[in-house]
């Protein structure tokens, strides 16, 4: 007994010794696949609530029991991993990005969704692909990026903000800033931005009467739980432009007007190029060079912090943009700077609330002349004369055309500014409740604010040229421009929204998920516009109580409003994740119409997940995930003519009438019918799809088939009534028309070694048709072949088929020629050569034909790239487009001078090679243009397969090279990452050798526009 009792003691003795010595320290370091440490990753004690979480290090510490333990380690976009410590120590985990997970969840019209479970056609784009295009306008940051979503540059002018886009070649969609239908959008800071989601078929349903073209749906970011991060990104970037002609100089411009010369009848050469000096005669003067720089300058930097707590977090943004313009005189600056602050903060258990405001100022300064004015007057002026009298810049000389000086319209010191500037406010506030009594149902109430002003400021100068006197040694004025002015523009828009909602979530036994949606939304929208203008004599006063008291002034204002009500339903249902369907409603309200104000909007989309099906799942282990999916959805767009049911007077009305001895007193005019019934028109889309992903993310597939039927177009229907009738019918809802086409998606993802690398390409096609267009009915058969409308493809061109250039005389003279327009200087070698369809003899209208699309592409496609390798990363976006085509409507001595381009055409030459327009005996040359004329009907005044070109191209759109510095270096200096890069925009382009003269992604028209820029930019990106 006495032995027993000494066992037992020894052995309680010994017990906590035991226990002790299991229950140790387990370190270790986690990283990820480049070898980095992550910081913050989870790291617990499986079945316990021990836990820990790395340090900056990536390194961990924590108490368990070495021999039985198991860790499990979790990171966000990491794929969770648990690891058997079978008593070691110092562990090396390293976690694998798991690329689904960072994708999963995906925001949709009034929620989310998870990307495996949505059924519509849903394209997405994070932060990091946004981020990697520096440019002034989000839209082009977006460009080849998003499937589905066709964006055209149209100018890179500074402030401008010059783009179109549209869906699927649907028109131009509805854009949702946080949850609310909201304007200027490519005016946002890409550094703002979380995600952007593109709604492409019935999905957007859900905003009903503005929703027929598709809706993309923005995400400003959002603070997240920890310790404040504060980042800073900074980049400096150079421009110029991608391709556009140069003017011609003074040789270039005598050869070509003798040559017009020569062309008309004349015997005599208009001008001697051997007495081309630096002043009188004849100067030599390239007015591009005088005016354009080649190279300018854009700054852009952002300032952000992030974080929070279980209770309250935020993510608050600051952010300046600067860009100069062309213009040698430095005339053009734009500045804009964006501000943003999103706070979550949770009050109580169940209530949480939402403070968003964003915004912001913009102020261009620029010539009071457009850029359209300025090149047109640099290819418009005649380059043999001084731009100063006698080379004096106290004295601008006299020009051809005074009117179209490109130096007084691109300086401000000259010709005058105006100066632009707009103030925006985005301000939201909601309050969320999650019922307590309820599990998974929640009450949501959120009113929007939207104020925007806008200001406009223009001074016109009055300038003077003048002529050197040699003999007086004076300065002579020849040209006195009207008086100056000052004119100014202001206006206020508001913009008020209001939503109340009821969100319910469930999930039973696992397998039956439900959600539910009811919304009650209002939006008005209400501006007015004040403007005048008045003459000065004085300049340096610009303001507009400084004007002429006497002389003529003016006065001009404008104010609109209108709302929209609607109630929105919607129902998500998926039975393990396998079978999804969503329907939905909106019953919408526009107050521009009267007795057919409201509509109804619903869809459905059904997904089924085959590879959730155990026939694929237990016996095809290579699909990763296979989806087929399909919708429809009726939806509607009042963004079209407003208060056709009103009847409305102008005054003062076109008619005049006599009164006694008072004159001519204008009276009132009735300018149409009321329309009781006007509503908008509806949009019925259809898509049917499937997703693919197959060896875990090694190929993806997407793959969808679109139409949109449009109903109840606006127009006016075709009756005659007698002219004392005295008044016109309003539109009515009776045109029609089909969108149809296909995308495709595919993808691959893969690793080598060290580099993770991805490949994504992107294909649409859009075809246009009419299916009902109001028109007079055809007189006869080719009537109807040419100009009916009905049933046929939009975007059709007619258009005369050229089939060569006459290479002589002879040639012409047994051929037939444009009707009208031969006689014996009318044609010449080098002029075009039209197909006579009918035999005729003649050419004439009856041989035009529909061979050519308009400006709009049929076809958008662009692959992207990215790879990572030890820190070092690479971004790469092609762009291109196809099947459409642009003429171009300049030609030379137009209205002067003339553009560089030209010099390359049909001309004469004599034995020695040098241009002898006058010379019967010369050679003729061949050349991309025709002869050179003063006046030409029957080349360039006719629209042609030959001055329309085929636009389609290809462009390496982006290209970003980055390196981040190991973090085991900046840590040391207190910062947690440290990128720098440089990327490029627009970089170079592969199209038609025709279309050597301008970019191809603006080509049609007049060249006197702002060019498209190419450019270049450095920066650093830095965390703490």
């Amino acid at each position: 007994m006495k032995h027993l009792k000494m066992m037992i003691l020894l052995f309680l003795a010994g017990l906590p010794l035991s226990l002790v010595a299991q229950v140790s320290n387990i370190n270790g370091v986690v990283k990820d696949g480049a070898g980095e440490p992550l910081i913050g990753v989870s790291v617990i004690v499986k079945g316990s609530k021990v836990g820990t979480a790395t340090d900056v290090d990536g390194h961990f510490s924590l108490k368990a029991d070495k021999d039985k333990a198991t860790l499990v380690f979790s990171f966000v976009g990491f794929e969770k991993k648990e690891i058997p410590v079978k008593g070691k120590n110092n562990l090396i985990v390293v976690l694998k990005e798991d690329t689904k997970l960072l994708d999963e969840v995906v925001v949709v019209g009034y929620g989310t969704q998870k990307k495996q479970e949505i059924s519509g056609s849903v394209a997405s784009i994070n932060r990091d692909e946004i981020k990697a295009v520096t440019t002034s306008n989000l839209t082009n940051a977006l460009q080849g990026k998003v499937p589905g979503l066709n964006i055209k540059q149209n100018s890179s002018e500074p402030g401008s903000y010059d783009n179109s886009f549209n869906i699927r070649g649907l028109g131009s969609p509805l854009v949702i800033i946080d949850g609310i239908p909201r304007d200027d959008f490519d005016r946002l800071d890409p550094n703002e931005i979380e995600s952007v989601s593109v709604l492409k078929d019935a999905s957007a349903a859900v905003y009903g009467v503005r929703a027929a073209n598709g809706v993309v749906l923005v995400t400003t970011r959002r603070g997240t739980k920890g310790k404040p991060e504060i980042t800073l990104n900074a980049s400096y970037g150079i421009q110029n432009i991608t391709k556009f002609p140069k003017s011609v100089d003074a040789y270039g411009y005598m050869e070509l007007y003798n040559e017009a010369m020569a062309n008309r009848g004349e015997t005599v050469p208009t001008y001697d190029p051997s007495l081309v000096t630096s002043g009188s005669p004849y100067a030599n003067v390239n007015w591009f060079d005088q005016v354009v720089r080649s190279t300018v300058p854009q700054w852009q930097i952002n300032m952000n912090i992030s974080g929070g707590n279980d209770r309250v977090q935020y993510f608050n943004s600051i952010g300046y943009y600067s860009e100069e313009g062309l213009w040698k005189a430095n005339s053009l600056n734009y500045e804009r700077y964006n501000l943003r602050s999103n706070i979550t903060a949770k009050i109580t258990d169940q209530l949480t609330a939402e403070f968003q405001i964003g915004g912001y100022y913009d102020d261009k300064d620029a010539p009071a002349y457009y850029p359209s004015e300025i090149f047109d007057a640099v290819s418009a002026q005649v380059p043999i004369y001084e731009v100063y009298a006698n080379g004096n810049p106290d004295y601008l000389g006299y020009q051809y055309n005074d009117e179209k000086n490109a130096l007084i319209k691109s300086s401000q010191e000259y010709g005058g500014y105006r100066r632009t500037k707009n103030l925006q406010v985005q301000a939201t506030a909601s309050l969320r409740w999650d019922i307590p009594w309820v599990k998974g149902l929640s009450a949501k109430a959120l009113i929007a604010y939207d104020p925007k002003y806008h200001t406009d400021k223009m001074l016109k100068k009055q300038y003077k040229t003048y002529r050197y006197n040699a003999d007086a040694k004076s300065y002579d004025v020849v040209t006195t421009s009207s008086l100056a002015s000052v004119t100014e523009w202001r206006s206020n828009t508001a913009t008020p929204t209001t939503q109340l909602s009821l969100n319910y979530e469930t999930s039973i036994k696992n397998k039956h998920n439900l959600k539910a949606l009811l919304l009650f939304e209002t939006r008005k929208w209400e501006t007015s516009e004040l403007s005048g203008s008045r003459n000065t004599l004085m300049d340096a006063v610009d303001q507009i109580y400084a004007g002429l008291v006497d002389d003529a002034r003016s006065v001009n204002g404008s104010a609109d409003r209108n709302s929209n009500m609607g109630l929105v339903g919607r129902v998500d249902y998926d039975f393990l994740s396998k079978y999804l369907v969503q329907a939905s409603f909106r019953l919408d309200g526009s107050s521009k119409f009267r007795n057919k104000k409201w509509g109804f909007f619903p869809s459905l989309s059904l997904g089924w997940r085959l590879s959730e099906e155990s026939f694929i799942k237990d016996n095809v282990d290579f699909i990763d995930n296979l989806k087929i999916r399909g919708s429809i959805g009726k939806m509607g767009d009042d963004n079209t003519d407003a208060y056709l049911w009103m009847m409305a007077f102008d005054y003062p009305g076109s008619d005049k009438y006599v009164l006694g001895d008072q004159g001519l007193i204008p009276g009132v005019g009735m300018p149409q019918i009321p329309n009781y019934d006007a509503t908008w028109y509806t949009s019925t889309t259809k898509n049917i799809g499937f997703d693919m992903s197959l060896w875990r993310g090694a190929l993806s597939v997407e793959f969808d088939l679109f139409r949109r039927d449009r109903d109840g177009l606006l127009a006016n229907r075709i009756v005659s009534v007698p002219g004392t009738f005295g008044a016109t019918f309003a539109k009515e809802n009776i045109n029609s028309d089909m969108q149809s086409g296909f995308e495709l998606v595919l993808g691959h993802e893969g690793k080598v070694a060290d580099f993770t690398y991805h490949i994504s390409g992107n294909f649409t096609y859009t075809l246009a048709r009419n299916k009902y267009i109001e028109s007079t009915p055809s007189g006869n058969s080719y009537d109807n072949w040419r100009n009916n409308q009905n049933d046929r493809n939009s975007n059709i061109k007619w258009v005369y088929d050229v089939r060569g250039q006459f290479s002589s005389m002879d040639e012409i003279y047994r051929n037939p020629v444009l009707d009208g327009l031969y006689t014996q200087y009318s044609y010449l070698p080098g002029d075009l050569m039209y197909v006579d369809y009918n035999e005729d003899g003649i050419i004439d209208e009856w041989d035009k034909q529909p061979l050519l699309r308009g400006n709009t592409p049929v076809m958008n496609y662009a692959l992207t790239f990215g790879g990572q390798w030890k820190g070092i990363d690479l971004n790469v976006t092609f762009q291109g487009a196809a099947m459409f085509n642009a003429n171009l409507t300049d030609r030379p001595l137009q209205f002067g001078g003339a553009w560089d381009i030209f010099m390359d055409r049909w001309h004469k030459i004599d034995a020695e090679g040098n241009p002898a327009p006058f010379d019967s005996e010369g050679t003729w040359v061949a050349g991309r243009y025709p002869s050179t004329r003063l006046q030409d009907p029957q080349n360039y005044g006719q629209e042609s397969t030959y001055f329309y070109n085929n636009c389609s191209y290809l462009r390496l759109k982006n290209l970003e090279l980055g390196y981040t510095l190991p973090k085991q270096w900046t840590n040391k200096i207190g910062i947690s990452n440290l990128r720098i890069y440089a990327n490029g925009f627009n970089l170079f382009t592969i199209c038609s050798k025709d279309l050597n003269y301008t970019d191809p992604e603006n080509p049609g028209g007049s060249l006197a526009r702002y060019p498209i820029m190419r450019n270049f930019n450095f920066g650093v990106n830095v965390t703490f």
